[in-house]
């Protein structure tokens, strides 16, 4: 309900309160770092912080700004989650660059970035869950220069055989393993996959991406594989990611507000490669080169 202001009429009101409103919006922007300041803030503090485990996430002195580089996991996440509340609860620019990892934990650090209504920006490389959780996270989504941003997939439902090859191909379904055992193993999974799904739905909606993007991904898999080697040219096999374009990624969803990504092939190596990753990696997809 608008502020009641004594001595103003109902017009007079109503542009207190827009005013208002535009003031709040304007604070918002200018409490946040120029992104390219951001970035380079960010190189500084993670290039020379010092060799401990927790310091894949830096807070700078900005109290605005939270720079993370590392793998994802239940760890990284609670100091992550833990450096962003004390800060407060005012508006931040997280810097984000991540080979990805697990998906809870990227999940959680995603509802972080929602709760300080955040700027996030892809630096780098931005791969898995990365992709999948933190960058849609953002108020604003930023995509920097050379970054790549790779996704080769999300949860999805897995049939009792998938899980069961999934398990033997692990090592932990031998011939010395009992029945029982197993076929307990495979509902656990089942179940869990099942739960995992249900809040990345939910996490997905309320960043505004379209709940059947993963299931969306997991036609790639699908495809013949000289559809996948041609999606890659020149590459000894299939990508292990893929770079949708934004307009692809638009389709489901999936908005960034400024991509200075690679828009080809050509360009995603050369990102890969200034980025230290073997070029071939990942490969870029446009919307008729996807499947339908």
């Amino acid at each position: 309900m608008a502020a009641f202001t004594p001595g103003l009429t109902a017009g007079d009101r109503r542009r207190h309160n827009r005013a208002m409103s535009i003031a709040a919006l304007l604070a918002l922007t200018i409490l946040s770092p120029d992104p390219a300041d951001a970035v380079a803030e960010c190189s500084r503090a993670l290039a020379e912080r010092p060799a401990r485990p927790e310091d894949g996430i830096t807070v700078t002195p900005r109290r605005d700004l939270v720079c993370f580089d590392g793998r994802i996991d239940q760890r990284f996440a609670t100091a992550f989650i833990a450096a962003s509340k004390a800060q407060g609860d005012a508006p931040a620019t997280f810097v984000v660059r991540s080979v990805g990892g697990e998906v809870h934990s990227a999940m959680s650090m995603g509802e972080e970035i929602l709760r300080r209504r955040g700027n996030v920006i892809a630096h780098r490389y931005c791969l898995s869950s990365c992709a999948n959780y933190l960058l849609p996270a953002g108020r604003t989504r930023t995509v920097w220069e050379g970054a790549v941003l790779g996704f080769h997939g999300g949860a999805v439902a897995l049939s009792d055989a998938e899980i069961l090859a999934a398990i033997k191909a692990s090592g932990e379904a031998s011939d010395a393993v009992p029945k029982a055992q197993i076929k307990s193993l495979v509902a656990q999974i089942r179940n869990d996959t099942k739960a995992t799904i249900a809040r990345q739905g939910d996490y997905l909606e309320g960043v505004g991406v379209r709940r059947d993007f993963f299931e969306w991904m997991a036609r790639f898999d699908g495809m013949p594989r000289t559809a996948l080697d041609n999606l890659c040219e020149g590459s000894a096999g299939p990508p292990a990611f893929v770079v949708l374009s934004p307009e692809l990624l638009a389709r489901f969803g999936y908005r960034i507000d400024e991509d200075r990504g690679p828009a080809d092939d050509a360009q995603t190596d050369a990102a890969l490669i200034m980025a230290g990753l073997p070029p071939g990696l990942a490969c870029h997809v446009d919307v008729e080169e996807a499947p339908t």
